[in-house]
């Protein structure tokens, strides 16, 4: 399978440093762009608190805009007073937006994807196997 190159949005935050280190580690997707406030211009290797893999080590921070980020899907992990705004404006740009913040969460045409719904059912996994 293609690989699909992706964006992060707000990197510097916790769940921008969590999403380097799920994105990073999958092999259907590739790190493109990252973006942020007031880390523009460094690198990921400058601003992460941990280990960043070489390969996107010197990933320059962007702004975030849909204009600097070259990807096609961008995944935000972005704070509710900011992300409403800004997620609109990726997806008005054509980009489909995965994200954890709340604000559209119940819009008709926007779907509510989560795994983790029911996690204490994952249990009975092994006994519907016997």
């Amino acid at each position: 399978m293609k690989s699909v190159d992706v964006a992060i949005l707000g990197v510097s935050g916790t769940l921008g440093q969590e999403y380097v280190k799920l994105l990073s580690r999958h092999p259907f997707f590739r790190i493109r762009s990252v973006t942020g406030y007031t880390t523009v211009g460094k690198t990921l290797r400058e601003v992460l608190e941990e280990d960043v893999p070489e390969s996107i080590g010197d990933l320059e921070i962007q702004p975030t805009q849909p204009k600097k980020v070259d990807a096609d899907i961008v995944f935000s992990p972005l704070p509710n007073d900011v992300a409403r705004k800004t997620e609109e404006e990726f997806a008005e740009a054509g980009f489909t937006v995965v994200t954890d913040a709340s604000p559209h969460r119940m819009d008709p045409d926007i779907p509510l994807i989560i795994p983790e719904v029911n996690p204490e059912q994952l249990s009975l996994l092994e006994s519907q196997r016997k």
